[in-house]
């Protein structure tokens, strides 16, 4: 089992029921409140985790980043779970194909640049090496940021139907 499948494995069956056990029990946090949360601390797990992968010299540096980084990988789960509760419950469907085609279409930019990104840094060597960690965390901080934006209804918990909009 590698490093990253190991962390993984140990974020979602320890880590994450736990910190969100937390969340909701102790600080009394609503489903959309913990989730934006939770999403927005995996985005910062990955930028660092990214970060110190780039810019590691050593093969534990390269181990410490990777588990920094693993711990971050929640961020897909949370944030699922973030938007469907932000939509009436007949349109989660729709809303999850939405999220599949963007994503297609977010791996075929973020493919072609990645590879361009490790093409770069074996021609250049040295530290540039960690080029595509350094492209990858600037997307993963693009992301956060995005997250960061994020205003949550007062309620935490409403949706806001069809109906409501009518007048």
């Amino acid at each position: 089992m590698s490093l990253r499948a190991l962390v993984n494995l140990g974020l979602l069956l320890i880590i994450l029921p736990a910190i969100t056990h937390v969340l909701v029990n102790r600080y009394s946090l609503r489903a959309m409140n913990k989730d934006l949360r939770l999403s927005q601390c995996s985005g910062i797990l990955l930028t660092v985790g990214s970060v110190a992968m780039a810019l590691s010299e050593k093969p534990a540096g390269v181990a410490a980043g990777l588990v920094v980084f693993a711990l971050g990988s929640a961020i897909h789960l949370t944030a699922r779970s973030l938007v469907a509760s932000m939509v009436e419950p007949n349109q989660v469907g729709t809303l999850f194909t939405a999220i599949a085609v963007v994503s297609g279409a977010g791996q075929l930019i973020a493919g072609p640049m990645l590879a361009n990104a490790i093409r770069r840094g074996m021609i250049l060597g040295g530290a540039w090496i960690g080029l595509p960690f350094v492209v990858a965390a600037g997307l993963y901080l693009l992301v956060t940021a995005a997250l960061v934006c994020v205003r949550l209804p007062e309620g935490g918990e409403e949706i806001i139907t069809n109906e409501e909009h009518v007048e």
